[in-house]
């Protein structure tokens, strides 16, 4: 199963449901959660995304599937351990929007990583560097001008954040999901704002065994 993450498409989706946060905030709130340690088949994981994306409301269909689509192609990408795709706007895009998103992003992540359980092991010095990385994006201005050296930090600050979200995974949800098939099969090419991700076997079999959950529990609730 090959999963696009690609940002049009995905405001595309929201926009026409209704929901108007950014799909680069929704991405990283999902990319904290997971790196938090909740798991995606977990009640409290689908209750933190209704309340935090939708105040508690429950998605459309079609919203709800690419938020599971999504977040199979986020764990992954965290397995494969080949470095994170961030949903944010193409080349394309003025410079000042994609630093815009960029900071929703770094703001989507900090709030769904916040979430995570009190009791668990003491994050590393360089997992709480990071963390305090990102509360200075957020803090920070989205003013910016196209060019190379706009280019050059834009680059620089997504590999950042693509690395330390994988420092936060490793120390805080590594252990809840096997690596036998970490990145067996897995791709990653970006394209204007678009990522194919290949699902290995393992995650694959997963996500289709939570599609039919949600198929069952859509048709029992509509009483067919």
């Amino acid at each position: 199963m090959k999963i696009v993450l690609n940002y049009r498409d995905a405001e595309d989706l929201m926009r026409g449901a209704g929901i108007y946060g950014s799909p680069s905030d929704v991405y990283g709130l999902l990319m904290g959660l997971i790196a938090a340690g909740f798991r995606e088949d977990g009640r409290d994981f689908e209750e933190l995304v209704r309340n935090l994306v939708n105040d508690g409301e429950q998605f459309p269909r079609n919203v709800r599937t690419w938020l599971r689509e999504t977040v199979s192609g986020i764990i992954e990408q965290y397995l494969s351990g080949e470095g994170m795709h961030l949903l944010l706007p193409g080349d394309g895009t003025p410079a000042m929007d994609r630093a815009a998103c960029l900071i929703e992003l770094a703001h989507g992540f900090l709030t769904g990583f916040s979430c995570r359980k009190p009791g668990g092991r003491k994050l590393s010095r360089e997992a709480q560097e990071f963390l305090s990385d990102l509360d200075g994006y957020c803090r920070a201005s989205s003013e910016a001008e196209d060019g190379e050296e706009f280019e050059d930090t834009f680059v620089t600050l997504t590999d950042h954040l693509s690395a330390g979200a994988q420092i936060c995974f490793e120390e805080c949800a590594g252990s809840l999901y096997p690596k036998a098939n970490a990145g067996e099969d897995f791709v990653l090419e970006d394209d204007d704002g678009g990522a194919p991700v290949r699902l290995s076997p393992s995650r694959e079999n997963i996500h289709n065994m939570e599609e039919a959950g949600w198929e069952r529990k859509t048709r029992t609730a509509s009483g067919s």
